[in-house]
């Protein structure tokens, strides 16, 4: 396919959806997971080169939330709102998928969010705000009290902050003893408290 060419994209992504949906109780996980990634790059390859196409938005909704990418639906399903006539049947299906998706969505921000807060060069502002948007949360995303104990340490060693950090970071090294990255933070708290 032309590399500029959005339909032939669409198309491509249209039609690995199709042999997904007829293949995939055939599929290994893995095998899924690399189908849908494919899908999802083909899409989002045409809407990047036209964004009008609310087929290929729908799409692009329906496949991110098979890979739990729940912010990344959303925004799709609110780009097939926004280019849905009055009434029409995709401005109901979003409508209803949005409200449908919209606390895990609402984690999957808060995650990413959190994760760009433990960038190097993240403010200590941004840090704390990351943390109290991850902490309502911190049961529904993947190593949320992990992550969340791992964002509080790294708030400027106010002691309710390391207080937080550790409680954080016990419950996590709690629900998996095999978790190494929480288990070295709760070490790294434990050490900053002279707790040998």
């Amino acid at each position: 396919a032309d590399e500029e060419f959005a339909v032939a994209h669409l198309n491509l992504g249209l039609a690995e959806l199709d042999v997904y949906n007829r293949d995939r109780a055939a599929l290994d996980d893995d095998a899924r997971r690399v189908a849908l990634d494919s899908i999802a790059r083909s899409l989002t390859r045409a809407l990047t080169l036209d964004a009008s196409a609310a087929v290929g938005w729908r799409a692009l909704a329906h496949v991110e939330e098979r890979r739990t990418q729940f912010a990344a639906a959303d925004d799709a399903w609110a780009k097939v709102e926004a280019l849905s006539s009055p009434e029409s049947r995709e401005l109901v299906e979003a409508k209803a998928a949005r409200r449908d998706i919209a606390k895990q969505a609402a984690a999957d921000r808060a995650r990413q969010r959190a994760l760009r807060a433990l960038d190097d060069g993240a403010a200590d502002e941004e840090r704390s705000a990351a943390l109290a948007e991850l902490m309502p949360h911190v049961d529904d995303v993947v190593r949320g009290h992990a992550l969340a104990g791992t964002l509080a340490r790294r708030v400027q060693n106010r002691a309710e902050d390391r207080a937080q950090a550790r409680t954080l970071l016990e419950r996590a090294a709690h629900d998996d003893a095999g978790d190494v990255e929480a288990l070295r933070e709760l070490a790294s708290v434990f050490v900053e408290d002279g707790d040998f």
